[in-house]
């Protein structure tokens, strides 16, 4: 086996258990959601990318735990099951009890930090906050120096757009290559479809007006030519029309 064949190998079998642990946190986000306000998860498609963030919007900073679907991106903030008693000097405690923690302290360059990575919130409860649908993302913005990716989409009104603050290069260029395709993917089956209606448009009116045409009765000249009498040998006549 050459070195490139081991390297397909070994790229084949770690695309295997990135599916393997998707598919089992898909599973467990299941659970851990509470209310998904009418959506349905088998409907999100494959889930490709998953990892906690600082997500700005606004210039207000929020940690969240970031799901990348190929049909939508969710947010999703941890719930801790907390004491009341306990909850005046540490958050806001909900109607339910439970408590609305915090954004955590942050470390080196603003991340979270790696005490409360996502490994350790994968049993959790989560509030979804926020969705887009990756149809209404438009592109992506990256900062380079400091690891920030704007992520846009078309809102209700205008233009809106959050910002991902990466914790390495790497990361940034995961997220930003995973949703560009995705993007662009999209934008293809929008043109398809655009240039199948059209064809299915066109289709549609020459059929209807063939259809239209073949109930018409059948056009008879305005200015038939007169016969023209053409003499015989034996001296008769004979009309020819």
């Amino acid at each position: 086996m050459t070195g490139l064949d081991q390297a397909r190998e070994q790229r084949d079998a770690n695309e295997t258990i990135r599916k393997v642990d998707n598919r089992n946190t898909v599973k467990a986000l299941e659970a851990r959601v509470d209310d998904w306000k009418g959506h349905q998860l088998h409907n999100f498609g494959e889930l490709l990318l998953e990892d906690i963030f600082i997500v700005t919007k606004a210039e207000v900073d929020r940690e969240y735990h970031v799901f990348l679907f190929e049909k939508i991106i969710l947010c999703c903030k941890e719930v801790v099951a907390m004491d009341p008693r306990k909850a005046g000097t540490i958050g806001k405690v909900s109607k339910s009890g439970s408590l609305l923690k915090k954004q955590q302290s942050l470390g080196p360059g603003g991340m979270p930090s790696p005490a409360l990575g996502a490994g350790a919130k994968r049993k959790t409860p989560l509030l979804l906050k926020g969705r887009i649908f990756l149809n209404n993302v438009t592109k992506t913005v990256a900062g380079k120096p400091s690891h920030a990716l704007q992520v846009w989409w078309r809102g209700d009104d205008d233009l809106e757009f959050f910002t991902l603050r990466c914790r390495s290069e790497e990361q940034l260029t995961k997220w930003e290559t995973n949703i560009n395709q995705l993007i662009k993917e999209n934008a293809n089956r929008r043109a398809s479809d655009r240039a199948a209606r059209q064809q299915h448009d066109r289709a549609l009116s020459t059929s209807s007006a063939l259809s239209y045409a073949a109930t018409l009765p059948p056009t008879l000249p305005t200015n038939p030519s007169p016969p023209i009498l053409v003499p015989e040998r034996q001296g008769s006549m004979a009309i020819r029309l």
